[in-house]
């Protein structure tokens, strides 16, 4: 490597990195949960699925302080402002375990709730404490030490964060196997999950001090005007991020309620893939947000909105590409995988299909969002999603059982974000009317309904073969490769995108990265 990195070589360094890292960690997750079904049960996963979410609902996503901190970093380290950012990163340090201290305090004072929120279970009263405050215990070591280690993905070196998560994620997996093979406990899988969790943010932070060691000698800078516009935008972003926390993180909590306990543990094989795939998803985001952000730092309106329509272009055909591969072989996998007693039948797959497009569709608002620094302007949004959210998952969940409670989710986003946001940026961030954003969305949505329904013609193929069933990826991927290069192949959304690979190519072989 020659000289500075440029914004290009580190985001494709990142990108190869995490998707690299994700699929060997995918590999060994998959491994885990199967030993895990196959040894502790359905009513295991159910109940850790469940105290996931309740615990991810009392942990707010964090407050918003990973998002603020980080677009806060953007500007001093461009201007390599040392101690100040050192300065910052001190600050919220205190930030981090003021929250670490909360998620505890609020965590314990749910206990004596625990009977009204497990439904038709088996186990006793003491186990589920015991597995909760484990669970606790490891959501509040989540947050020891990050705040150094955020300052990596700040400066473009997510790829440093996703090789050391990666490594302890595939030796955690290892160790929990081992673990519930001689064991068959689920108290110390618990054990090595919080071991792991504390044990890799400590580490990132030694690299962090490493990498940067400013961090440990530096001049206290003055930063008592930046906490002024901090805490504005916390105060903004905490109410998105709670409300965001409480539409992505009651599902469970209202499946387990109004359907059982043992539901939960059916859909959370789904929820796995779903995540699986969704971090793939985000790997990418958090290997290119940071380039994104300086480049909204230094770009006019005209270039930014350029950028915007063309992840909008490569969003959509991803989300286009992953509904229609849960509609043609979900089902057909997770018979495959743990049994046809574990397939969620109906009308689930559609409402699943349909959530996941919508998720990955506003992607790319949502990276704007971050990158442009809107959050005062969305504050409220994710709180009316969510009141939204609750109100239709009860009143679907009743009348149509689990799909409804999927299909409230996704029309909560349809209802605020899909449009509301779009709106924001278009109005404060670019300048113009945001008709020309609607227009592009009819457009990408007529090629994307063929493709769904390519997909829904290959449910009716069922297999069992795994061969078979990359045949009918194979099958959605040139479908969705097919329409997007008939109908947008001379986009400048396209010519855009296409630069970017060549480009990433080009470097690949000059050996750049």
């Amino acid at each position: 490597m020659k000289g500075t990195e440029t914004r290009s070589s580190k985001t494709i360094r990142n990108s190869f990195t995490g998707v690299i890292m994700q699929l060997i960690t995918a590999l060994t997750t998959f491994i885990c949960r199967t030993f895990f079904i196959k040894i502790l049960g359905v009513e295991y996963l159910g109940i850790s699925g469940l105290f996931a979410n309740i615990l991810t609902l009392l942990a707010l996503s964090d407050l918003g302080v990973y998002t603020v901190m980080v677009f806060s970093l953007y500007k001093p380290i461009s201007e390599k402002q040392y101690d100040k950012i050192a300065t910052l990163i001190k600050y919220y340090q205190k930030l981090y375990a003021f929250i670490a201290l909360t998620v505890l305090v609020l965590g314990l004072l749910c206990v004596p709730l625990l009977p009204y929120l497990v439904k038709d279970s088996a186990l006793s009263y003491s186990k589920l404490v015991l597995y909760y405050l484990l669970l606790l215990g490891n959501t509040v070591c989540s947050y020891v030490a990050i705040a150094k280690s955020t300052l990596l993905r700040a400066d473009q070196n997510a790829y440093v964060v996703q090789i050391a998560t990666g490594v302890s994620t595939v030796l955690m997996n290892v160790a929990q196997v081992v673990v519930l093979y001689f064991t068959r406990r689920y108290v110390f899988f618990l054990v090595v999950q919080m071991a792991f969790t504390l044990g890799v943010n400590i580490v990132l932070s030694w690299i962090a001090q490493r990498k940067y060691p400013y961090l440990r000698k530096f001049t206290p800078y003055d930063i008592s005007s930046e906490k002024k516009g901090i805490f504005h935008n916390l105060k903004a972003t905490l109410l998105y991020k709670l409300g965001n926390a409480i539409l992505n993180s009651t599902d469970n909590i209202l499946i387990s309620v109004l359907l059982g306990t043992v539901v939960v543990g059916y859909y959370s094989n789904y929820v796995m893939i779903f995540s699986m795939v969704n971090t793939f998803i985000m790997v990418l985001i958090q290997s290119v947000l940071a380039s994104i952000g300086n480049f909204y730092a230094e770009k006019d309106a005209e270039e930014k909105r350029s950028l915007f329509e063309c992840l909008l272009f490569v969003f959509y055909g991803i989300g286009a590409f992953c509904a229609g591969c849960y509609i043609a072989i979900m089902n057909d996998f997770i018979t495959l995988w743990v049994g046809g007693e574990f397939v969620i039948t109906g009308g689930f797959i559609y409402a699943l299909a349909f959530y996941r497009l919508v998720f990955c569709c506003v992607h790319p608002i949502w990276m704007i969002r971050e990158s442009a620094g809107l959050f005062v302007a969305t504050k409220y949004e994710m709180m009316i999603a969510a009141f939204i959210n609750i109100v239709l998952s009860v009143v679907l969940g009743l009348w149509l059982g689990i799909s409804g409670i999927i299909l409230a989710t996704a029309i909560a986003y349809l209802t605020t974000v899909f449009w509301y946001e779009p709106k924001q940026t278009y109005q404060n961030v670019f300048g113009c009317s945001v008709k020309s954003y609607w227009a592009r969305v009819c457009k990408l949505l007529l090629v994307v309904a063929p493709i769904l329904g390519v997909s829904a013609l290959l449910q009716f193929w069922e297999t069992t073969n795994l061969f078979f069933m990359l045949c009918k990826v194979g099958i959605c991927g040139l479908t969705v490769v097919s329409l997007f290069l008939i109908f947008f192949g001379r986009s400048a959304e396209f010519r855009r995108f296409k630069r970017f690979l060549t480009g990433m190519l080009r470097r690949k072989r000059k050996g750049d990265a």
